[in-house]
């Protein structure tokens, strides 16, 4: 669940800036969320966090490792009502390892606890792609076109 905590309004940008419930994608998560081992989560607890939320557009192909659920909010995605979205996930890029995660619009939301933990693992996992890529026998041929160059 998310609770509005408050709505602050500037003079160029609205901020929607709210609690979050960070559910992991792990052994442990609800059945009608998308379930995974997956190292970067494992025996992390799901947690709350005060950030501002990112309603975005992801890639079918990625791997998700937490998710929030966003409000309906008087905003143009309003007429979608609320959604499971991904905060944190993971995919392959060529022979590269891509992770992104939402959280830490303020430093003080990633710097203890899961979420910092959550941060470390995928900024490492994404650092040690190429040796993976290596290690697995990847070849850049297999990405590349002509004009296309890695």
């Amino acid at each position: 669940t998310i609770e509005v905590d408050k709505v602050k309004s500037h003079s160029q940008y609205r901020t929607n800036t709210r609690i979050a419930a960070i559910r992991l994608m792990n052994e442990s998560a609800q059945e009608d969320c998308i379930s995974t081992d997956d190292d970067l989560v494992a025996g992390l607890q799901n947690f709350s966090v005060t950030s501002e939320q990112y309603y975005l557009h992801v890639d079918p192909a990625v791997s998700v490792l937490a998710e929030t659920t966003f409000p309906t909010v008087n905003w143009y995605h309003a007429a979608n009502g609320p959604v499971n979205m991904p905060v944190a996930w993971t995919k392959m890029w060529g022979l590269g390892r891509v992770y992104y995660n939402a959280l830490g619009h303020k430093a003080d939301v990633i710097d203890h606890g899961e979420a910092l933990e959550m941060l470390r693992r995928g900024l490492i996992w994404a650092a040690n792609g190429k040796a993976h890529a290596k290690a697995s026998g990847l070849d850049p041929a297999t990405f590349q076109s002509e004009g296309n160059h890695l």
